[in-house]
């Protein structure tokens, strides 16, 4: 049985969450891609019954009128796109799995189910076939015939296996469909929902269990209570995630402060910044009682996580700030304010990690909150646009706004108004091997030109005439300002960018997609992050169970936090699981993007001792940075990128 979920299912005055609107989106694209699959590979019914199956997955999750939402989305892009064979499908994968996941998350027996899954979806599914026999005559006339052709030729069939009564009592039910077929439509709909019921239920209940196990019980952000969110005085209050006590803080924030929290990784300091949001699981006990208010509203509260792509939702920059609410002006003078104003007709999924930062950073600002919480909203800025940001928080300080941000970097720290400390820095014993001496070349790049959307009016060009070598056990830095083409270059090397001139050569071969021999490392670790326990992802990674050293070696104890959910990490744990993961591969290349954004003083620590383990052995290390002067001992060259073009490339060994 599955899994009962809580949910809001009884407020049914409630307006759609964000959340659900999202999940509804996500399905409708899910459903159409899988139904168009379907035509062209011409197993249609196989891929409906996978839609039914991510409906019910999604009807356990979320009320009712998700699921609504869900098919009338895909309905309309079926209809417009496919005609009547995927809109029927669609139609038919969205009922069957909206009666099967309801019925499943209220607790209901199998049976129980599958009986009322039968009893509500026959009627529907027979009213619509009868109806589409009544309207298109040629098709019914068609389907008829190939019907009684295909008894027929089963009929001959029995009759060769000396079964000619078997054959001809079906050919006779055949012939009595046909003719009788407004009553017979009913009953065989009845028998085929029935088998329906049952086959996606026995599939979509360990398929709902996976999904619950890996994502959690739904939760949603509605908009915050109305309310003055200022000021906040925490004495020692406990902050929780859930019912585990994360950290405990002392902190008083008044209107127009710039405040600066700072601690290690896992201290908690982006629960502490959920937990003021009203996010999720998180809660602060404190005396007297604290009440998250006013997260999302005018004049209330804003928060920029550490992942701005899960924030920016349009299409272009400009729009961005416009469903803020901002008309063109307004939008261009806050773009202007976080340096984009150049980017506005830009699609954000061509943008930088810094570039989407502060685009979330402007849209957040839009809303004129009277609290701002920022967690680590500078860490993949370039050095000039971190600078320009923290100046726009003193001067939106300075305006009358609170600025709580979260940061491991002293130059940030310099124009806040108070600095609070919570967790302790781990005193951990780093593992570091030596060195050993550089090997041939194993990655080399020439002449390449990246174009992003190649091909079409929105095409922009990213990297122009790119040369470059990598030898086993050097170490390469990458730098240059946000959106110069690092990460471009980076997703290059990893055989994720098809040039569009000049080639990529992997010891001496053609580069022609990814490849098991090259690791790359995301900007954001989570995306790469698979299963749902530290140890198991490390040990899937490495293809093997003794993994403890690689463990050891990033700084995780492998018996405290092998059992570890994924998602309870902080986001510096998670890049260590993921370079864990690396080191057991041992992969010829490995490309790092940004590994230093949101690492504490030990996090950047453990990954020099990281690079010291890939360097022994020989493999070739690529750090993609906006830190030009990191690790400059063990550099082999830095290369500085700008406009998408090497601008200068320095030998150091």
């Amino acid at each position: 049985m599955m899994r009962q979920v809580p949910t809001n299912d009884n407020d049914t005055s409630a307006a759609s969450l964000p959340g659900e609107v999202a999940d509804a989106a996500a399905v409708a694209a899910l459903v159409f891609t899988s139904t168009a699959l379907g035509r062209l590979l011409a197993f249609g019914t196989f891929f409906q019954l996978l839609s039914t199956i991510v409906f019910v997955v999604l009807a356990v999750r979320r009320r009712t009128r998700t699921v609504v939402m869900a098919t009338s989305a895909a309905l309309m892009l079926g209809a417009i796109l496919g005609g009547i064979g995927p809109t029927s499908q669609i139609g038919a994968a969205g009922l069957f799995g909206g009666v099967i996941g309801s019925r499943s998350r209220r607790g209901w027996r199998r049976s129980s189910t599958i009986a009322f899954s039968a009893l509500v979806c026959t009627p529907v599914v027979s009213a619509g076939t009868i109806c589409y026999l009544l309207i298109f005559s040629r098709a019914r006339e068609l389907n008829f015939e190939n019907a009684l052709n295909l008894s027929a030729g089963a009929a001959r069939v029995l009759s060769w296996m000396k079964l000619d009564v078997l054959g001809d009592a079906f050919v006779n039910m055949i012939e009595w469909s046909v003719e009788w077929w407004w009553a017979a439509t009913p009953l065989i709909q009845a028998i085929i929902s029935v088998a329906y019921a049952w086959f996606v239920l026995r599939i979509g209940e360990p398929v709902v269990d996976r999904v619950q196990s890996a994502l959690g019980d739904p939760h949603d952000s509605r908009l915050g209570t109305p309310g003055e969110p200022l000021p906040i005085g925490l004495d020692d209050a406990k902050v929780r995630r859930g019912d585990a006590v994360v950290a405990s803080v002392s902190m008083n924030i008044q209107p127009a402060s710039l405040t600066i929290l700072q601690g290690p990784n896992g201290a908690g300091k982006s629960t502490l910044l959920d937990a003021l949001a009203g996010l999720g699981s998180a809660t602060i006990d404190n005396e007297p009682h604290f009440e998250a208010v006013g997260l999302g509203r005018p004049s209330g509260v804003a928060l920029v996580g550490q992942r701005p792509d899960a924030q920016v939702l349009a299409l272009t920059v400009a729009d961005e700030l416009r469903w803020c609410g901002l008309d063109d002006r307004a939008a261009s003078d806050w773009l202007e304010r976080v340096g984009l104003d150049h980017l506005s007709d830009r699609g954000t999924s061509t943008l930088s990690g810094g570039e989407l930062q502060r685009l979330a950073i402007a849209a957040a600002l839009a809303k004129e909150p009277r609290l701002l919480l920022c967690d680590e909203a500078t860490s993949m800025l370039d050095p000039a646009s971190r600078a320009n940001v923290m100046r726009l928080l003193r001067a939106v300080a300075d305006g009358g706004t609170a600025v709580l941000a979260t940061t491991h970097l002293d130059e940030d720290r310099e124009l806040a108004d108070a600095v609070v400390d919570i967790g302790q820095k781990s005193n951990a014993t780093i593992i570091a091997p030596d060195a050993r001496p550089p090997g041939h070349t194993v990655l080399e790049v020439r002449g390449v030109s990246v174009v992003h959307d190649v091909g079409s009016p929105w095409a922009v060009p990213a990297l122009h005439d790119i040369d470059l070598t990598l030898r086993r056990g050097e170490l390469t830095l990458i730098t240059g300002g946000n959106g110069s083409g690092k990460t471009t270059l980076a997703w290059t090397l990893a055989g994720l960018h098809t040039p569009a001139s000049g080639t990529v050569l992997l010891d001496g071969e053609p580069l022609e997609g990814p490849d098991l021999r090259i690791a790359l490392a995301f900007q954001h670790a989570r995306l790469q992050l698979l299963t749902d326990e530290v140890e198991d992802e490390v040990e899937s990674m490495a293809g093997e169970d003794d993994v403890a050293y690689e463990l050891r070696a990033v700084g995780l104890d492998p018996i405290s936090v092998g059992d570890r959910k994924i998602d309870h990490l902080s986001g510096g744990e998670q890049r260590r699981v993921l370079l864990a993961g690396i080191l057991a591969r041992r992969p010829d290349v490995v490309l790092l993007d940004e590994p230093l954004a949101g690492l504490d003083d030990d996090g950047r620590d453990r990954l020099r001792s990281i690079i010291h383990h890939l360097l022994a052995q020989r493999t070739a290390v690529v750090v993609v940075s906006h830190e030009p002067d990191w690790a400059d001992d063990l550099l082999t060259q830095r290369i500085e990128l700008d406009g998408g073009r090497i601008v200068s490339k320095e030998a150091l060994s």
